[in-house]
C-alpha cells in the first residue's frame, strides 16, 4: 500500500481510536516508503552526526491550525526530537509561532520530510 492512499473506513461510525490507529499504520507505512528511518543521503552528507537544533514552527497565513496530532506522532516515531505545541488544532491562527521542534537534526529533517 502507497503511503498516499486515502484512509477507507466503511463502517459508519468510527471512533477516534480506530482512525488513530489506521493512521499510525499509514505513518509508518509511509516512513518505510521514504527509506525508513535512516537518514537520506543529503541529510547525511551536509549535517554533522549528532547536531542538535531547536527550530520555531510559524504559520504565516490567516486560518485555522489544523493537523497538530499527526505531526505529534510523526515527531514520536523518528525519536530523538520532541514538540512543543504553542497552538492546537480548532484555533485561529495567523503569522506566529504555534510549536517548537527540538532534537537531532537528522531526525528533525527526517520527520519533516515525511510530513511533507
Amino acid at each position: 500500500m502507497a503511503c498516499h492512499m486515502v484512509l477507507d473506513f466503511k463502517m459508519q461510525r468510527v471512533n477516534k481510536m480506530d482512525i488513530h490507529i489506521e493512521m499510525r499504520s499509514l505513518l509508518k507505512r509511509c516512513i518505510e516508503e521514504d527509506g525508513g528511518l535512516a537518514n537520506d543521503v543529503t541529510t547525511s552528507s551536509i549535517i554533522p552526526q549528532g547536531s542538535y537544533g531547536r527550530f520555531a514552527l510559524r504559520v504565516r497565513e490567516e486560518g485555522v491550525l489544523a493537523g497538530l496530532d499527526l505531526l505529534l506522532d510523526v515527531v514520536d516515531e523518528f525519536g530523538e526530537v520532541s514538540i512543543e505545541a504553542i497552538r492546537h488544532d480548532g484555533e485561529h491562527v495567523h503569522n506566529e509561532t504555534v510549536g517548537v521542534v527540538e532534537g537531532n537534526i537528522r531526525s528533525i529533517l527526517g520527520a519533516e520530510r515525511t510530513v511533507l
